[in-house]
């Protein structure tokens, strides 16, 4: 593990609410519910880590800063995050100084 990657329960990922969480939770019809019943429904879905680490409701994040929040969020490392990628790539293309991709830096 990397050292800023922290281990989050699925509990502490619904308390750490953010646009990510937001977004995976209203695209599986679960925007109203409590949160014990999202992090249920994360944990019944989300076994990447368990498989591959052993980790039992446990799940490897890493810090990624949302730009629209202002803050650095906490994502779920075996999670997609296609909808954060355009924004990763510029940042890192920003931070590196040269383009990665067909990407932002021109």
């Amino acid at each position: 593990m990397s050292p800023d990657e922290k281990i989050l329960s699925s509990a502490e990922i619904v308390q750490n609410a953010n646009s990510f969480t937001s977004l995976y939770f209203s695209q599986r019809g679960l925007s109203g519910v409590s949160d014990e019943e999202k992090a249920k429904a994360f944990y019944d879905v989300q076994k990447v880590d368990y498989h591959i680490y052993g980790l039992e409701d446990k799940y490897i994040t890493l810090p990624f800063y949302s730009i629209k929040e202002k803050r650095k969020l906490c994502i779920c490392r075996s999670q997609p995050i296609h909808h954060f990628m355009a924004q990763t790539v510029c940042v890192l293309e920003i931070h590196q100084k040269r383009p990665l991709f067909k990407g932002c830096l021109r």
